[in-house]
């Protein structure tokens, strides 16, 4: 003869209380959340132009371009961006977009006008302020720099766009985008320091 008892004890100690582990679970889960989505969220390059220079010269390789620098505030939300190269794309009203060469220049002159005069003045950038010699791009933190490039066309007009393609080491392209509206001349500052 085989006997089951099928016993439940009433003693505290024994008993295991499933209802405050998965709680506790759930809090932790919920309390993690915004890491753990973060951690699978890819960088985005943020960013606006600062100042911004246009002429048309030569280049060194040769041919009449217009010339462009730019001091550019950047950051990359999310994850730091580890920064190989960038290509510079521009849209033209009523023209097709097109790709830019990037500079980084030992000199640079320009010619402004002043009171009428064509005056020319040398900008002295040292090459560790470009933005294509920066290798990171710290997690929510802004990087300032310049950036330069020229166009193969001598067109004087107000660009509908700038695009800039930031790559990585691993082959990760970010896009960076600044249209018209958002290239406000009255926010640009005049940067005297080049």
């Amino acid at each position: 003869k085989i006997a089951t008892a099928n016993k439940i004890s009433n003693n505290p100690e024994n008993n295991f209380d499933w209802n405050n582990l998965l709680s506790a679970l759930l809090g932790g889960l919920i309390g993690l959340s915004p890491s753990i989505i973060d951690y699978f969220k890819s960088s985005r390059i943020k960013g606006k132009i600062i100042s911004q220079y246009a002429n048309m010269g030569s280049t060194p390789n040769g041919g009449n371009r217009t010339i462009i620098l730019q001091k550019l505030s950047v950051f990359s939300e999310y994850k730091s961006f580890f920064l190989k190269d960038i290509e510079i794309f521009v849209k033209y009203p009523n023209h097709a977009e097109m790709e830019c060469l990037n500079w980084t220049w030992r000199t640079l002159t320009f010619t402004f006008n002043e009171n009428g005069r064509n005056i020319q003045k040398k900008l002295n950038i040292d090459k560790k302020e470009y933005l294509l010699h920066f290798t990171i791009l710290p997690k929510e933190q802004s990087v300032v720099g310049y950036i330069s490039f020229s166009i193969d066309s001598l067109i004087d007009e107000k660009f509908e766009y700038i695009k800039y393609l930031f790559k990585d080491y691993k082959g990760n392209v970010r896009q960076l985008k600044i249209v018209k509206s958002e290239m406000i001349e009255t926010s640009q500052l005049f940067d005297d320091s080049i």
